[in-house]
């Protein structure tokens, strides 16, 4: 793609050249990567440059009389966008010399749009896998390979009549269960003499070799053990579906993940990174708090329908077995735990309550304490015995004494706030206040607010390592986690968490906790099915082989 036909940077006679011998065939082509569109450009026998704009139509130039007017290719209907149209976001592009053929993969169409060089128009519309990316062509047999990034495919297309005969998996059966988001099978390029295929898999570090004779793998097919997390280098914990409210036990170093989609919590080792257990909990577990005196670990069961709902599920943390599943309110989201009185404090979002539970008294619920309109987030201050509880469908964090368990204060923060972590060595609280981008910071000794801190968008989990005085914060709509200093209420650094431009379709931070004497901070995947682990004293992510979960234990 090209803006000014004045620059130097963008002159056409730069990218194209101008002659070619009429004895050499030559057959280039040249994967440029803008900022936000992908362009694409090659040359034909017949000295053609093709452009793809990204725009659902392509421009043919003229390379032997390279001028900006030289555009050979037109659409009477749209004339400010002069071009062959074809299908939306094309993307790859390549040339069969023999045939003077071109093929365009068009990304969201799933199509390959076929272009006759002696007409200039698109002569078939042929459909492939699910987001083709790359393409590219054996002039020797005819035939075409297309790269299709969305099912780990590659699409075989014959080039005399046009049509699909043969899709080649490029990944292993264990791939079934796992969300397509990853960038496998991405490019394509051919060696016409060798008849050999080759593919680039980005987000595994592989190139998948395959025997174009009968259009089988020469290489394995990819495992997960080789996928890292969707869009970035290093590869994460797996766990279960839909990870959401992860906990740490920072005196056995066990971080515990509710799988929402599983309904299941996977218990990883912190000296390990390994999954030792699922536990089989409730429909949809949300979040997770321990008590790190006795070891037992509250998992909330937000989701209806049947089975185990509106519940909280109790673990042993010493034997990982389901030891109590207690019914609370409607459709129960947070759980809060002070270690120092064993009670435990959950926000039922659909009834506007907080339920109490009596962690020394069999795990009963010994009271129901009406806050807010729709109670989210919950944290505890064990020094001063207060709870404090988000409401997202209102402007305030509520206050709870834990003593009376009596609202005592509310105070105010913004449009609504969201989940709420606490430093008791500060007393200080953090609500992230999802709707604005903005984390606040509250006083607990008079429960006013200090400041705001303008942080990543939708910004979502939060968490406090009370020994360096850090906070982060998952931000759910751009993939990253801030950083913000406890003494100075300033963001100071922001942590990336997969390709930040899949942040509109896909959630890698949901929720994060810390352990504060590891300085390890944990991230959980919703949308990859994996947990993250950062290193606190670099907020760096660590680099960490991916692991099969073990299977849930039953219940007893």
């Amino acid at each position: 793609m090209y803006t000014n036909n004045n620059s130097k940077k963008n002159r056409i006679d730069q990218i194209v050249p101008t002659k070619i011998g009429a004895t050499v065939v030559v057959f280039i082509l040249s994967i440029v990567m803008l900022h936000q569109l992908d362009a694409f450009q090659y040359l034909s026998q017949y000295s053609f440059g093709l452009f793809s704009n990204g725009m659902s139509d392509i421009k043919l130039l003229d390379g032997n009389t390279i001028k900006a007017n030289a555009i050979l290719a037109t659409n009477s209907s749209q004339t400010t966008r002069p071009g062959l149209i074809v299908g939306s976001e094309p993307r790859g592009i390549a040339v069969n010399p023999n045939t003077d053929m071109t093929y365009v993969a068009n990304n969201v169409n799933g199509t390959v749009s076929v272009i006759d060089g002696k007409t200039n128009k698109v002569v078939a519309n042929v459909t492939v896998g699910y987001s083709p990316e790359g393409v590219a062509v054996n002039p020797a047999t005819n035939k075409v390979y297309v790269a299709n990034s969305g099912d780990y495919t590659i699409s075989v297309i014959d080039g005399t009549n046009n049509t699909v005969v043969d899709k080649i998996l490029t990944v292993d059966a264990n791939f079934g269960n796992l969300p397509l988001i990853y960038n496998l099978a991405t490019f394509v390029a051919v060696n016409p003499k060798t008849n050999t295929v080759y593919l680039t898999n980005e987000d595994a570090d592989t190139v998948s070799v395959i025997d174009g004779k009968n259009d089988r793998m020469l290489t394995s097919p990819i495992g997960v053990d080789r996928i890292g997390q969707p869009g970035i280098t290093l590869p994460a914990i797996r766990v279960g579906l839909q990870p959401h409210g992860l906990a740490v036990n920072p005196e056995t170093n066990m971080i515990y993940v509710p799988n929402g989609d599983s309904n299941s919590t996977s218990v990883i080792n912190g000296k390990t990174n390994k999954v030792v257990a699922n536990v089989t909990v409730g429909n949809d577990p949300h979040v997770i708090a321990i008590n790190s005196k006795n070891n037992m670990v509250y998992v909330t069961n937000f989701g209806g329908g049947e089975g185990i709902t509106n519940t909280v599920s109790v673990i042993n943390g010493k034997t990982n077995k389901l030891v109590a599943n207690i019914t609370v309110g409607s459709s129960p989201h947070s759980v809060a735990v002070n270690p120092t009185t064993d009670m435990v404090y959950v926000t039922n979002d659909d009834n506007g309550t907080v339920s109490v539970i009596d962690g020394a008294a069999n795990n009963k619920v010994i009271d129901t304490i009406k806050v807010g309109s729709a109670p989210e987030g919950a944290e505890v201050n064990p020094s001063t015995n207060k709870i404090y509880i988000g409401d997202a469908e209102g402007p305030a964090v509520y206050v709870i004494d834990g003593k009376t368990n009596k609202v005592v204060n509310t105070i105010p923060v913004g449009i609504t706030s969201a989940e709420v972590a606490v430093n008791p060595v500060t007393n200080k609280v953090y609500v992230t206040r999802q709707d604005e981008d903005i984390v606040s910071v509250i006083d607990g000794s008079n429960d006013r607010l200090l400041a705001n801190v303008t942080v990543g968008f939708q910004p979502h989990g939060i968490a406090v390592n009370p020994v360096t005085d850090l906070i982060y914060v998952t931000n759910t709509a751009s993939n990253s986690v801030s950083v913000i200093d406890g003494k100075t209420n300033r963001l100071i650094d922001t942590i990336m968490i997969g390709n930040r431009n899949l942040a509109d379709d896909f959630e890698f931070t949901s929720h994060v906790a810390v352990n504060p004497k590891t300085s390890k901070v944990y991230v959980s995947n919703i949308d990859a099915d994996a947990v993250t682990v950062i290193d606190g004293k670099t907020d760096r992510i660590l680099s960490i082989r991916t692991d099969h979960a073990p299977e849930p234990s039953k219940v007893k």
